[in-house]
């Protein structure tokens, strides 16, 4: 087996690392160097190949999982992984745009998959050139439908990803937005709507305003909500905050919400201002303790910034609020209203999430009276909360309570034996490094970690002290299950809400089998059931699936990267990850189709389309009631 992974890995010698490079933050590689990829050099099939068995390999790998991620390899076509490597030339980047450009010139080829691929390289190799004019009208055609034999509904992917092409160069027009705003699809609608909010678009201040408009009574709320943003964003200055008033009746509680923090900061001056709090005042009500919470509590942090006074009326009702999501925002809220009793209540509060929103904050307003609070967060068990707490003692390792504090975090937290816990272990050891060489039994103790980063650090610490000992890091065993006959039908997951409402994830094998079996696993053990979709960015994801309902908190090891040509498109799912092969099983769900997202993240299915509607739905605190495996008669074999 390891031949046969030595000989497949031999593929990657001229691609791997760049391969490596596009899959973006925390992955801490070095850029490529001059003539690292030779187009020319490289087979299509063996530039697809290396770059996707790349992203399935990493040297802990046992050769078990190795095999199986070589078996699930799928023929992929290139055009979207050239555009999306880190060209370092200005020849590695003009042929690959000659080579995306004839394929999108070609009535025979993969149009909308080049799109993409152009779309990709001008975002990301913007300092090399840009695309060039006989590029940019092949574009434009393909936007407008007027490329060769571009006539049925199915090629609306390819007028769709040529326009995002040309907002990734910067140069949509009037007419071109326009256009988009007219079509049947509500995802190409939207890009226009993004287009206004953005930059890749040339406008005159009228045309702006008079596409904005149309784009708010759009019949889809995905494209008023972009719209509503280009309007906060680009027109209150000279056209005040009617539309932002609007919004706040809307029947979609995206815009709504969107419209009630703008008030926050939006027209707090002038005639229409007064008008503006007290559309503002009547939406900040007492939360109720069952049901939706988030107007009353969104309401409570724009008041704060927009009339002070009113808002500290009403915080006795908010710190106290048997939801602990409302108390989360009282914190947020306490900030501006310079209110630090609360925050002090708050820091102690019972849930982990309060108190991390009320740490930095307090240390702001109360300074070195904070300290205690924070000392008293690392004894906790959440691991976004002692990160926190961690972050906010920069510079305070000299003082003995505090030190003894991070000491004990680090022990306590490093005795679990969690792979997931290395960005807060991470955050301990920065703070440990400041006590100098008295730390070095600990980080000598630290060179035999089951982290191979935290074994690193350890190392690169020691060093710092004078002291020269590698790492020699001690991985977790790796638990084997006993191999299980495929079902047949294959399955899929079922998520069940507390609103009563359900939507289905269609599992693709192919593209990320270890996820699939590890996922199943999970959902077997019942680990999902009963978590909330904790973060909610409407046009862009949800996720959930943590155990903490943060970014931190997730399952205990890690998940490997299974990256592939298939794009975040509206509709499909993918791990999080905080760097190169570490997914906790927290699952996000793309709202929108994330360009910036392929290749960078790992995509294990997708929502059965006429779900969407429950996963549009979706607000923050949303708890997963349970999960279902069950035959999946529709998946692709």
């Amino acid at each position: 087996m390891k031949v046969v992974a030595a000989a497949l890995l031999g593929l990657c010698v001229i691609a791997a690392d760049v391969g490596a490079q596009s899959r973006g933050r925390g992955r801490g590689a070095p850029p490529p160097e001059s003539g690292d990829v030779d187009l020319s050099a490289l087979r299509d099939e063996d530039l697809a190949l290396a770059l996707t068995l790349r992203a399935n390999a990493s040297a802990d790998k046992p050769d078990e999982e190795i095999a199986r991620a070589v078996n699930g390899l799928v023929t992929t076509s290139p055009a979207a992984l050239l555009g999306q490597l880190p060209y370092s030339t200005v020849d590695q980047f003009e042929t690959a745009q000659a080579r995306l450009a004839a394929m999108l010139d070609d009535a025979r080829g993969p149009r909308a998959t080049a799109a993409r691929g152009l779309e990709a390289l001008a975002r990301r190799n913007r300092k090399l050139g840009r695309l060039s004019d006989e590029t940019l009208e092949l574009l434009k055609k393909g936007a407008r439908w007027e490329l060769p034999v571009m006539k049925m509904p199915d090629d609306e992917p390819i007028a769709r990803e040529s326009f995002a092409a040309l907002m990734a160069a910067g140069v949509l027009d009037g007419p071109l937005i326009e256009a988009a705003l007219g079509e049947d699809s509500s995802e190409f609608r939207r890009l226009g709507a993004l287009a206004l909010f953005g930059t890749g678009a040339t406008l005159t201040d009228q045309e702006r305003t008079r596409l904005v408009r149309t784009a708010l009574e759009d019949r889809d709320y995905t494209v008023r909500y972009d719209a509503l943003r280009a309007w906060i964003r680009r027109e209150t200055p000279a056209n005040g905050c009617g539309p932002i008033a609007e919004a706040l009746g809307d029947q979609s509680l995206h815009l709504v919400l969107a419209a009630i923090d703008a008030l926050g900061d939006r027209c707090v001056a002038g005639d229409e201002a007064e008008a503006l709090t007290s559309r503002l005042l009547a939406e900040l009500r007492t939360p109720p303790d069952i049901g939706s919470w988030h107007r009353e509590a969104h309401a409570l942090v724009a008041v704060a910034k927009r009339t002070p006074e009113r808002a500290a009326m009403a915080m006795g009702t908010f710190r106290t609020h048997n939801v602990w999501q409302v108390r989360m925002y009282a914190a947020r809220a306490a900030e501006p209203l310079k209110d630090v009793f609360t925050l002090q209540k708050l820091a102690y509060d019972d849930n982990d999430n309060v108190r991390e929103a009320a740490l930095m904050p307090l240390q702001r307003l109360a300074g070195a009276d904070s300290e205690p609070a924070f000392i008293a967060a690392l004894g906790r068990n959440d691991y976004q909360l002692v990160l926190t707490a961690a972050l906010g003692l920069k510079g305070r390792a000299a003082d003995k309570y505090v030190l003894a504090a991070v000491a004990g975090a680090l022990e306590r937290i490093t005795a679990e034996k969690k792979e997931t816990s290395r960005d807060t272990r991470l955050a301990l050891l920065e703070r440990l490094r400041e006590a100098g060489r008295s730390q070095a039994p600990l980080f000598e103790k630290l060179l035999g970690d089951f982290d191979p980063r935290i074994a690193a650090e350890a190392s690169a610490a020691l060093r710092g002290m004078g002291i020269e000992k590698a790492a020699a890091p001690r991985p977790l065993p790796r638990v084997v299950r006993p191999a299980e006959k495929p079902p047949n039908p294959p399955l899929l997951a079922r998520f069940e809400l507390d609103t009563g409402r359900f939507f289905e994830v269609h599992f693709d094998r192919a593209v990320a089998p270890l996820a699939y079996q590890r996922i199943c696993q999970l959902i077997r053990d019942k680990y999902y059931d009963g978590l909330t979709f904790h973060r909610v960015v409407p046009n862009f994801v949800i996720q959930g699936g943590s155990p903490g309902a943060n970014e931190y908190a997730g399952a205990a090891r890690f998940m490997r990267d299974e990256l592939s040509e298939r794009p975040h498109a509206r509709g499909t799912v993918g791990l999080s990850t905080r760097g190169h092969h570490t997914g906790d099983a927290q699952i996000f769900v793309n709202l929108a189709d994330n360009r910036i997202l392929d290749l960078e993240y790992t995509v294990i299915g997708a929502v059965t389309p006429g779900q969407m509607p429950v996963v549009d739905a979706i607000q923050e605190g949303t708890r997963i009631t349970r999960v279902q495996l069950l035959p999946d008669r529709d998946a692709r074999r």
